[in-house]
């Protein structure tokens, strides 16, 4: 009924920024599947184009989906533009599906156009076409993919039109609507009247909508405008909306623009705006709630404040002579996340900041069994007058040279090894390069960054890959080119 093959999509994809890189060998890099659908709805097979997050087979999370009309004109931009906002904590990590086209666009992406004397005689479509997604495609990517009950719709032009006959007449099918310079005039405008007895009937679902306008034509303008003009009169409290003129975008440049800028309007409320003055406002407490907030709103679980943004939080503190406040914030961090060093280096400046001498000095002594390679806590270790803190071995020289050559890492991603004197370096992809501490045969950690190498033998002592750790969280295995 099904095939699903992977193709090739493009060749450019935004990596982990901690190994940033061009590949060392060239091979194609995936963004997205194609699969079909026999459609009973439609009578025809329609292609559908997937993409999901970039961690979802190393998590068991559940994902937003976003659904994208004229898929393959938008499905490259789109799962782009996903993944970087959702890297930068600016959205959720989603699932993007993109319905590409028919060879009749128009039949599927339109209302019915009433005239006597129809512009399209095959328009008119609209309902069917939601009717394949509400009753085939959604339970199709529900039962096959992790997904949450959180939807959203994009289209633009025909599209666009399709995304607000969609909210007016199925409403609920959708959670958001991004409408990108949508073709209003349609019907003589009947969109807006249609808004009006939306409006008038006040359906108990609420929902958002962000709507965009290129540099269009008068007969482009006109619907959009009045559509934005009722929603200003009427000041509806159960549709979340914005309405942006985009002047600089022609009508085939503003996809772009609008769906950056568009889903980071819809899910303005997954991220804390300032870290520091929710906390001033609620402690810890109101950051907690904060995110029970989205995980209830997005369907997402197990959602809890990440570590990097209370270490951001606590050196705020700092900054602002708040250490009391800063060390309760470093003490959840070695709660929450015991294996970090951060949260110990974070409380050696606390009580060194409380001037607790003694206290400081035990907890960066702390990061420091965690990471051995901080920077950080080896440098406070000596203001306070510790030193010799780093415990680095010696190794022999014929050891040290059989680390030296390049490793495969996941995705692309070459952690490569040179020698220098008495010393071995490692240059993650795209970084620089760094001194590797030894903390026992086999076993090193990149100097001043939370990065821990253990190579790999094989039964003849033969250097074979490597085991990499990273933040103490994060692992993965490469093997020796």
């Amino acid at each position: 009924m099904q095939s699903f093959n992977p193709i090739i999509l493009s060749l450019c994809l935004l990596l982990t920024p901690l190994f940033l890189s061009a590949q060392a060998t060239e091979e194609p890099v995936t963004i997205g599947f194609k699969t079909s659908i026999k459609s009973e709805v439609l009578g025809e097979e329609r292609p559908i184009l997937i993409r999901l997050p970039k961690d979802y087979e190393e998590s068991d999370q559940r994902y937003p989906v976003i659904y994208v009309m004229d898929g393959a004109g938008h499905f490259h931009h789109t799962t782009g533009t996903v993944n970087f906002l959702s890297r930068n904590n600016l959205i959720p990590a989603s699932i993007v599906v993109a319905i590409p086209n028919t060879d009749d666009r128009t039949r599927d992406l339109t209302p019915p156009e009433v005239s006597d004397t129809p512009r399209f005689p095959t328009a008119g479509g609209a309902d069917n076409t939601l009717q394949f997604m509400a009753d085939e495609l959604m339970p199709f990517i529900n039962s096959k993919y992790r997904t949450t009950d959180y939807k959203v719709l994009i289209g633009h032009s025909f599209g666009g039109l399709f995304a607000i006959h969609a909210m007016l007449h199925h409403p609920g099918l959708f959670n958001a609507h991004l409408a990108i310079s949508p073709s209003l005039w349609w019907n003589d405008q009947d969109k807006v009247t249609e808004l009006e007895e939306y409006l008038e009937n006040k359906p108990d679902n609420a929902t958002k909508l962000y709507m965009t306008l290129g540099n269009e034509d008068g007969m482009m303008k006109g619907g959009v405008w009045k559509f934005a003009a009722v929603l200003g009169e009427n000041d509806p409290t159960n549709i979340n909306w914005k309405f942006i003129p985009m002047e600089q975008e022609t009508h085939g440049t503003v996809p772009h623009r609008s769906t950056y800028n568009g889903l980071e309007s819809l899910f303005e409320d997954w991220r804390i705006a300032d870290v520091y003055d929710l906390f001033q406002s609620g402690g810890l407490a109101a950051i907690d709630q904060h995110y029970e907030y989205i995980q209830k709103t997005y369907g997402t679980k197990d959602l809890a404040p990440p570590k990097g943004l209370l270490n951001n939080l606590g050196f705020q503190l700092l900054r602002r002579a708040q250490a009391k406040d800063a060390l309760s914030v470093f003490e959840q961090m070695t709660v929450r996340f015991p294996k970090s060093s951060d949260g110990f280096q974070g409380l050696g400046a606390a009580y060194h900041a409380l001037d607790d001498k003694e206290a400081a000095i035990k907890n960066y002594k702390k990061a420091l069994d965690l990471n051995p390679g901080s920077e950080m806590a080896l440098n406070e270790l000596e203001k306070l007058g510790v030193k010799d803190q780093s415990k680095e071995i010696k190794l022999a020289d014929n050891v040290l040279k059989s680390y030296v050559g390049k490793y495969q890492l996941p995705q692309g991603m070459i952690l490569e090894i040179t020698k220098k004197e008495d010393y071995i370096y490692g240059q993650p992809s795209g970084q620089d390069k760094r001194k590797m501490i030894p903390k026992a045969k086999d076993a090193f950690y990149l100097n001043g960054m939370d990065i821990q190498v253990k190579f790999q033998r094989d039964e003849q002592e033969n250097i074979t890959g490597v085991h990499v750790t990273i933040n103490s969280e994060v692992t993965m295995e490469g093997t020796k080119l």
